[in-house]
């Protein structure tokens, strides 16, 4: 349809007043420049530039251009042309006819077309296989990455940055599936104000795909931790409320064999136990606390808050 449409123009002088079959020729002439580059469109996926897929069409619709006539009718120039039948050539889509002066190009057999289309699907194809065999490599690079620590010494792994809190949530969130972590909040980890959304948008999402449960410990009460505590069912964990006026010097979070703490001062810096009694000892201490916790929240004590507590408390739960 696309050449028979533009061989129908090239034989009529078509403006905003003339009428071809009922059909305005501007409109034709309309339709035909976007099937045109539609087309043109569809053969650079192929691997065309756009000046070989302009003479390929060209060829289409011409029988046996010169390369003025090829280069006119791509609306390309002639030198371009030329580098562009070289490459079309060399794909079997156009071939030279008679030499010299007259030397001029036709267009191979669609059939040509149609063999380069079955090849490049079957090129997508082994890309999409590799990619799929690339993919789940990558993805532990980035996450072994993400977690590598400033310094190791035997199981004590020493983190510093601005990135500490991230890099240890990301080891928290790859325990095996169905597991539960433990979390002392005490500072605004989970709800950073340079990236307020990363708790909700992200780490509950990614824990709840794990299904990895979460008991979690509160030093106080903050308007985040009460609407997360009211949303403890739909997202696999149970919260629970400290005194505001407990001294806890840092965040603890127990997930798998390791233990994490995190603190900051004029920076932040984080401590990773992996495995060994102290590790042991701490998952004593939350259980110790959550005990606590519970009573206190039994004798209606749970809900008070000190006016002058400064504690930022959050969803470092989550």
């Amino acid at each position: 349809m696309l050449f028979t449409e533009i061989n129908i123009l090239d034989t009529i002088d078509c403006n905003s007043t003339k009428i071809y079959n009922g059909v305005p020729c501007r409109t034709l002439m309309s339709n035909a420049a976007r099937s045109r580059r539609s087309t043109v469109a569809l053969l650079e996926k192929l691997g065309l530039s756009h000046a070989e897929a302009s003479c390929y069409l060209a060829a289409l619709q011409l029988e046996a251009p010169t390369v003025r006539e090829l280069a006119t009718a791509a609306t390309i120039h002639r030198v371009h042309a030329y580098s562009a039948i070289q490459a079309l050539r060399e794909r079997g889509l156009l071939e030279w006819e008679g030499g010299g002066r007259a030397r001029r190009v036709h267009a191979a057999p669609l059939a040509r077309l149609e063999e380069l289309a079955h090849e490049s699907q079957k090129r997508a194809t082994r890309l999409r296989w590799n990619i799929a065999e690339l993919i789940p490599e990558l993805a532990r690079t980035r996450a072994a990455g993400t977690r590598s620590p400033s310094e190791a010494i035997g199981d004590v792994l020493y983190f510093l940055g601005d990135d500490v809190f991230y890099r240890i949530s990301e080891r928290t969130l790859q325990v095996p599936v169905g597991s539960t972590n433990c979390y002392i909040e005490f500072s605004n980890y989970f709800h950073p104000p340079e990236n307020p959304g990363y708790d909700d948008d992200y780490y509950i999402p990614k824990r709840l795909e794990r299904q990895i449960a979460a008991r979690v410990l509160y030093i106080g009460h903050d308007a985040y931790a009460t609407r997360l505590a009211a949303t403890d069912a739909q997202e696999l964990r149970t919260t629970q409320f400290l005194p505001p006026d407990t001294s806890f010097p840092c965040s603890v979070y127990l997930y798998g064999d390791e233990a994490a703490l995190i603190w900051t001062t004029t920076e932040t810096f984080g401590l990773v136990l992996r495995g060994g009694p102290l590790v042991s000892i701490m998952r004593l201490m939350f259980e110790v606390l959550w005990r606590e916790s519970a009573r206190t929240h039994a004798h209606g004590s749970g809900e008070s808050r000190s006016p002058t507590h400064r504690s930022t408390v959050h969803t470092g739960a989550e």
